[in-house]
């Protein structure tokens, strides 16, 4: 986690490193035709140098090509509000992302786990996806991504369709960048109380099957799948990677982020796959179930 490549040379120039991750490529609509060779309203997304077909995709779909989206970041390196971190494309070029740590946006759960604030953008071109702009804070000493806290609101997240406004919208949302650090401090708290809130082996057991909502069956009730998909969450939360850390373990914080570790390193098809659905897929909402029922839980405890 996450996918793509890491800014190790630590480059300043937001188009040179979409050259570097493999990002720097135009896409284009094709039209599209019957046997008959009659013009159909819907057009195809298409790769200009691979002509990779992408997507089938209606009349008003506008593109937004990578040197335009991920334009709006510079900016923010350059006042040093951010830097780049990580970026990538997936599916040959479907779905590209680039990741920002913003400055100054960073804290403790607790002395030896740390959380550090991340702005990324995601352009897709899979003719489902709207483009993303969104925080996701990431636990250090696991790469865990976090999607819990950040609500789908106007300042927090934003899906951007691809109307023919979506560059004046992007430039809006922009705007949000210079509140990450207020909205993070407030997430911290959160995550602090977690930490603070003891767990015992009938409450691990409450958290897991009500999210899965098998809560009170039998074994032979609930289908292999599912019950396969329990035994691996269960040992991630006692062994899975960043568990072991003194400060947190044993408490609500550890028991949501084993949850939260499993969608990140287990969950899903392959690592592409877990990184985007965690940002701005179902896993993204489940993961906010996760951290609601920990908040829900801990008060009660």
């Amino acid at each position: 986690m996450p996918i793509g490549i890491k800014n190790t040379s630590g480059i300043t120039n937001v188009q040179e490193f979409v050259a570097k991750m493999g990002g720097d490529f135009a896409v284009e609509t094709v039209n599209l035709h019957t046997v008959e060779g009659e013009k159909v309203r819907e057009r195809y997304l298409r790769r200009v140098d691979t002509k990779e077909l992408f997507a089938c995709v209606g009349h008003s779909y506008n593109i937004l090509q990578n040197n335009r989206a991920f334009q709006h970041l510079q900016p923010f390196v350059d006042s040093g509000k951010m830097e780049i971190v990580s970026g990538g494309i997936g599916s040959g070029g479907k779905v590209c992302y680039i990741s920002g740590r913003v400055i100054g946006s960073d804290g403790e759960v607790a002395h030896d786990d740390r959380i550090e604030n991340y702005f990324n953008i995601i352009n897709p071109f899979d003719g489902i996806k709207a483009v993303y702009a969104l925080f996701s804070p990431r636990r250090l000493n696991c790469d865990n991504q976090i999607r819990g806290v950040l609500r789908d609101d106007a300042s927090k997240m934003i899906r951007i369709k691809h109307s023919s406004q979506v560059e004046m919208n992007l430039t809006k949302v922009m705007e949000i960048v210079d509140m990450a650090q207020a909205d993070f401090r407030a997430n911290l708290e959160q995550y602090q109380f977690l930490a603070r809130r003891q767990v015992n082996s009938a409450d691990i057991k409450k958290y897991v099957t009500r999210l899965w909502e098998v809560e009170g069956l039998a074994r032979d009730e609930i289908s292999t799948r599912t019950n396969n998909i329990l035994e691996g969450v269960f040992e991630f939360i006692h062994s899975g990677i960043g568990q072991n850390t003194p400060s947190t373990k044993g408490s609500f914080f550890w028991l949501w982020q084993g949850v939260n570790g499993y969608l990140n390193h287990v969950d899903g098809r392959n690592e592409e796959n877990r990184f985007i659905n965690l940002l701005c897929g179902n896993t993204a909402n489940f993961d906010q179930k996760c951290f609601d029922l920990a908040i829900s839980l801990a008060n009660a405890a």
